[in-house]
Order: structure tokens, then C-alpha cells, then sequence
């Protein structure tokens, strides 16, 4: 029996020696590395890391059976060290697929949603505080800015955009939302918060299906590294079919992802003023189809983009016009198509909230969740 041998049994059966029985499998385990070949010396230090949680119960498990502990030492070694190169190799290739996979977290860029719904102006002024946004709204109405309109169609009209953008308002903006309406500052603050609630619970559904969509996205092109650098069939075959998986798991949060919706429904706005739904959804309906009308007046419609000449808008208290014919509704683009041919194809487009949706008039473009 040699030395080594009779330390570890004599600390299994009284507890003692285990400094000293603890120096000398560390002094083994940390020479190992450089037996195999492709392992430098750097490589030694990171091994005993990556073994040292298991030499207590590598000493407990060994029985003396005629063989000797530094027998069972290397047997287990050997086993340990292919893991640890295949663990190495993946973490090597994770950050370089990490460098130049790019990974979206933000919810929505307000100018990328300004370039996809020209036909909505008010939204290109970048630095525009709720109170102009709030005259350019009146002034679409045919009411007078800086003014008073408490009560009647217009003030409901006016409070229930406001609600569709309450992520953005502020306390200030309730207060200027208030006197300028004639609503109750208290009323408003309580459906203000109701609404605020629910959004808030969206959010955080958001943030998880932009986290599984950027993890499966992550893996999709970790795995497609892979498969570029592997020969072996079996292997291919395998690595394929974990990449279809995660490519299924990336298009499905993707689809998830946009049905979230990212203003308040009509029916949550209903139920925080205590107003009936159907008036909230004809508002809706009669503010799409003024906001387009300002819009193509204003040089953003289609007649602009033919070269006509836009026409001047309406006298405060001129009758209003004839509505137009209703134009078609702004489509979203398709999913992102995620490119899997190498790690250098970028990253997952973010969701932002529906192009064109009359709650984006009212909303600051600096705001980002």
C-alpha cells in the first residue's frame, strides 16, 4: 500500500490528515493537464477550479480493492479533463458568437415608429412637451390652444388620447390635462393608475418574451457556429435538429411578443373614466380618421407624396369637411427573419407599439421603457 493510499483511508476512518491529504491531490490534479495533449499551462489552474469541488467525494467513494487511490485519481481525471475541454471549447465559442450577436432589450425607438407612420406628424417633434402636443390636438379639432374646452365631445375626445398614452403622462400633464378638459384632477388620477397598473404588467410580459427571444436567438447562432466546425454526421444531425427547436421557441416568442398590446384597450379605458365602451371605440374611430386628414393636409398623406398640393386647414369654427375615404390600414412588417448562416448576422428586431395608432400622438419621443 503506498502513501497516498494509506492517508486516504486513514481520513476516512478518523478524520484527520486532510490538510496535508488535500495538498497532495491538488499538487496532482493541477500537474495533470500537462499529460494531454492541445493544454497548456494556463489551462492547469482553471482545471483544479473546475475539479476541486469534487475531491471530497472522490475520497469518499474510493474502497480499497488492491488497486491504488492515485489509480482511481487518474481514472477519474481523465474523465474530468474531457469535460472540461468540452466545457471550454463552448464557453470560447458562446463569446465569440456573443461579440457579434446583437441582442435587442428596449421595447419600442419612437423614430423608428415616426419613419414607419408618416401619416402621423405629431410625433416627429422630438422634443415637444405634453402641451404642445396637447394644442396641436386641439387645433386638429377645431378648437381654439391655450384655451379652456371643459365639457362637451371635444374634452372626452381630448381625455381619452391622453389615457391611451398613460405611460407617458405625468402628474404635471394630469393637472394640464384637467384644467384644460374641465375633468376632475381626482378622477383622472384614479383612472390614471388603474390604467398605469395594468400596463405595468404588460411590461414585465414583455421583458420575459424579449429575454426568451434573445436567448433563443443567442443559441441560434451558437449552434449554427457549431455546425460550420463539426464533421462528424451523428453530431450534425444532432446539432440540426436543436437548432430547428430553438428556432420554433424564437418565432414563437416573437409572435407572442406582438400580441402584446401596448396602450391601454378601449374596454380598460371605458372602465377607468366609467364611461360606456362604445363611446370610447367611436372616439377612437372619429380621432384615426381627423388625425389622417391633418395628417394628408399637412404634406404627410399620399397627395404629398404624388406632388399635390396640400390644402390649407379649416378656420377655428369652420363646419367640418367631408371625410374622406377610409385609406388602408398601416400593416406592420413581417417577423425578423433571423439569419443562422454565421455569427455575424444581427440581432432580432424590437417590438414597438402599433405604427399609425392614434394613442402615439400624445406621447414624448424621448420616452423609452
Amino acid at each position: 500500500m503506498d502513501r497516498l493510499t494509506g492517508q486516504v483511508l486513514t481520513y476516512q476512518r478518523t478524520g484527520q490528515g486532510g490538510s496535508h491529504l488535500y495538498d497532495e491531490i491538488m499538487r496532482r490534479v493541477y500537474a495533470y493537464p500537462t499529460r494531454c495533449l492541445g493544454l497548456k499551462e494556463d489551462d492547469c489552474g482553471d482545471f483544479l477550479l473546475h475539479f476541486y469541488p469534487r475531491i471530497p467525494f472522490t475520497i469518499q467513494r474510493f474502497r480499497n480493492r488492491g488497486r491504488p487511490f492515485s489509480s482511481y485519481l487518474y481514472s477519474t481525471l481523465k474523465f474530468q479533463i474531457r469535460d472540461y475541454v468540452a466545457a471550454r471549447n463552448r464557453a470560447n465559442l458562446r463569446r465569440a458568437t456573443a461579440d457579434t450577436a446583437v441582442i435587442c432589450n428596449t421595447v419600442f425607438d419612437p423614430e423608428e415608429i415616426a419613419e414607419q407612420a408618416p401619416e402621423y406628424p405629431l410625433e416627429r417633434e422630438p422634443r415637444a412637451t405634453f402641451r404642445t402636443k396637447l394644442d396641436e390636438i386641439l387645433k386638429v379639432l377645431n378648437s381654439v390652444p391655450r384655451t379652456r374646452v371643459a365639457g362637451g365631445a371635444t374634452a372626452r375626445r381630448v381625455v381619452i388620447l391622453a389615457m391611451k398614452c398613460c405611460l407617458t403622462l405625468t402628474e404635471h400633464d394630469l393637472r394640464e390635462l384637467a384644467f384644460v378638459t374641465g375633468y376632475d384632477h381626482n378622477e383622472l388620477h384614479n383612472g390614471w393608475l388603474e390604467l398605469r397598473a395594468g400596463m405595468h404588467l404588460r411590461i414585465a410580459r414583455i421583458m420575459v418574451l424579449q429575454e426568451r427571444r434573445s436567448a433563443a436567438y443567442f443559441t441560434m447562432q451558437y449552434l449554427s457556429v457549431r455546425l460550420q466546425q463539426t464533421q462528424n454526421p451523428r453530431v450534425v444531425s444532432g446539432l440540426k435538429r436543436s437548432l430547428s427547436a430553438h428556432r420554433a421557441r424564437y418565432y414563437n416568442a416573437h409572435q407572442r411578443l406582438r400580441a402584446v398590446p401596448l396602450t391601454p384597450s378601449n374596454k380598460e379605458i371605458a372602465a377607468a373614466l366609467g364611461i360606456p365602451k362604445g363611446s370610447v371605440d367611436s372616439t377612437m374611430h372619429y380621432l384615426r380618421r381627423v388625425l389622417a386628414i391633418h395628417a394628408s393636409r399637412s404634406g404627410g398623406g399620399p397627395d404629398a407624396e404624388q406632388g399635390a398640393v396640400a390644402a390649407p386647414p379649416p378656420e377655428p369654427g369652420a363646419p367640418p369637411t367631408a371625410l374622406p375615404a377610409r385609406r388602408p390600414a398601416y400593416r406592420r412588417p413581417a417577423p425578423p427573419v433571423p439569419n443562422t448562416g454565421g455569427p455575424s448576422a444581427g440581432g432580432p428586431s424590437a417590438g414597438g407599439p402599433r405604427a399609425g395608432s392614434a394613442g402615439a400622438a400624445l406621447q414624448p419621443a424621448e420616452h423609452s421603457i
